[in-house]
């Protein structure tokens, strides 16, 4: 059984020891390491991890430890993700995984040169809604896929994470990531092209986009993302002969219904999904089950997603003029 640690003792860690305690007999929640010990431990304590550290060099040293999850704020992901690698750990991080993509194929070649896993924790592409996805689209009974559409925002614009550049904020690497993530699942190819508009805070933060992108297939997707104003979740992927739309949360979609042709009566129906526990339990899942089949990359979350997400992302912010502090 694989002994999972987390770095970190921050909310989005306290969701994965809650998803790693509910999985025991399956995983083994092993450790948690903050710089902050007592919040180590309380965290270890309260779901039953075995140990925990006061920083992160400890965990890293441990040799029982096989996979680490990262939950730590993004401007630290690279750096993390190099040292549990390089210490010879399997690595699970939160998203976005790194804040570029140059950052993540340089990582992403590290692994394979180590020959450790590595996989962006997108957990939206691991709960069945995306597996229903693709299954519709794969079928052909709607058509080729032709335009996404999706709205996402949430009242969020004075949380530090996401006002301070420094801390890697901005709408665009927050939610927008479950926008373009949405449709890089719908649409294939490259992003070939990409327009739209945000709004800065006072600090250079992207709050609030429209993006248009267009990809190689030909197909194009209109998103609009706010981290200032909550905004109501809804997604469609277009196609030729019908459509889906989505009910959201974007990141954990309830329901979505796919309509078998163009008219006001086309046939419909309605695919609901079960999204109880944290939601991180698949993700964990596919990451356990790539490792125990000797995968040095996890299929339900492949490097090449994670970068077409953040190459996209890139364009975004230098059409915009977006950017993090020390980024080269």
């Amino acid at each position: 059984m694989l002994n999972f640690a987390i770095l970190s003792a921050g909310n989005i860690a306290g969701r994965m020891a809650r998803t790693l305690d509910s999985l025991r007999d399956e995983v083994q929640p092993y450790a948690i390491a903050a710089r902050d010990s007592a919040r180590a431990q309380a965290l270890a304590g309260r779901y039953g991890f075995a140990k925990s550290f006061a920083g992160y060099e400890a965990l890293l040293a441990d040799p029982a430890v096989d996979v680490v999850y990262i939950g730590s704020i993004h401007p630290l992901h690279a750096q993390h993700i190099r040292a549990a690698l390089l210490a010879g750990k399997h690595v699970l991080c939160e998203k976005p995984l790194t804040l570029n993509a140059a950052q993540a194929q340089s990582l992403f070649a590290l692994a394979r040169e180590r020959g450790l896993l590595l996989a962006e924790a997108m957990w939206t592409r691991t709960l069945p809604f995306a597996q229903a996805l693709r299954k519709t689209l794969a079928d052909g009974r709607l058509g080729a896929p032709r335009l996404v559409t999706a709205v996402l925002g949430e009242a969020m614009a004075d949380i530090p994470r996401i006002a301070q550049p420094a801390l890697g904020g901005g709408a665009l690497l927050d939610i927008g990531v479950y926008a373009l993530t949405l449709a890089c699942l719908a649409l294939e190819g490259d992003v070939e092209r990409v327009g739209g508009v945000c709004v800065q805070n006072g600090l250079g933060a992207d709050i609030e986009e429209s993006i248009s992108l267009r990809f190689s297939g030909g197909a194009c997707a209109s998103l609009a993302v706010s981290a200032r104003c909550a905004a109501p979740h809804r997604a469609a992927v277009c196609c030729g002969g019908g459509r889906i739309e989505i009910d959201g949360p974007l990141w954990s979609p309830a329901a979505m219904t796919v309509y078998g042709g163009t008219g006001t009566d086309a046939p419909r129906e309605t695919i609901r999904f079960d999204n109880t526990g944290t939601g991180f339990e698949p993700e964990v899942r596919a990451v356990a089950a790539a490792l125990a089949a000797g995968r040095t990359e996890c299929p339900a979350l492949p490097a090449a997603e994670t970068l077409r997400v953040l190459r996209a992302a890139d364009a975004l912010r230098a059409l915009w003029g977006v950017r993090y502090p020390g980024e080269a």
